[in-house]
């Protein structure tokens, strides 16, 4: 299981435009692995879980719930889809050696921090699947972090499945987890109002 943040200043929503951050990435072997058969996973299903279990850790916190981002959740679905399919497991991206963030970029996406958490397991059924990922995400501090961090604004979840297939050499039937979050930049303040005119001046009395 792992978490990587980025940071970076607010930009304007420009194709193409290039964008540099600093980002850490931690590590945590939480993989959450059963050898029972998987049966009835429904991708649906996982991610509405797992949405519900991240928002419902943000509001028993304290925290406003993040809104759902349309984009984030192509990316993540696509993130989650992209491990299994070409069986790495990782914040780099296999074939362009770049982090998510790139893809925030090229998605037109605005942000000043950013955030993502990856996770898998084995032999599950949909719900319980999700719930043990979750699970595994709040007992490491770096995915709690993410999950918890007050400035994120919007998220969203993607979730895929390789059924009868192998992953990294070992595992059959892997059920993949991507959260990605950021943070909107402000909105730009309401300009001042204009000031009043000088009233006329008064007519002399002739």
């Amino acid at each position: 299981m792992l978490d990587t943040v980025c940071q970076r200043p607010p930009r304007r929503i420009v194709a193409r435009t290039l964008a540099f951050g600093i980002s850490a990435l931690v590590a945590a072997a939480l993989l959450t692995w059963s050898p029972a058969v998987a049966s009835g996973w429904n991708q649906g299903a996982a991610e509405g879980t797992l949405w519900q279990l991240l928002n419902g850790a943000r509001a028993n916190n304290g925290m406003a719930p993040l809104q759902q981002h349309s984009t984030l959740v192509g990316l993540a679905r696509w993130r989650s889809a992209d491990m299994l399919a070409q069986d790495y497991f990782s914040h780099t991206i296999a074939g362009c050696g770049c982090l998510v963030y790139t893809y925030y970029d090229s998605n037109g996406l605005s942000y000043v921090w950013a955030g993502e958490n990856i996770g898998w397991n084995s032999g599950l059924d949909d719900n319980a699947s999700a719930v043990r990922v979750h699970e595994a995400f709040m007992a490491s501090s770096g995915h709690r972090a993410n999950v918890l961090n007050r400035a994120f604004t919007h998220g969203g979840v993607g979730a895929a499945a390789a059924d009868n297939q192998m992953f990294q050499g070992y595992v059959q039937n892997t059920r993949m987890y991507t959260e990605l979050f950021l943070q909107a930049p402000a909105a730009a303040p309401a300009p001042a109002p204009a000031p009043a005119p000088a009233p006329a001046p008064a007519p002399a009395p002739a």
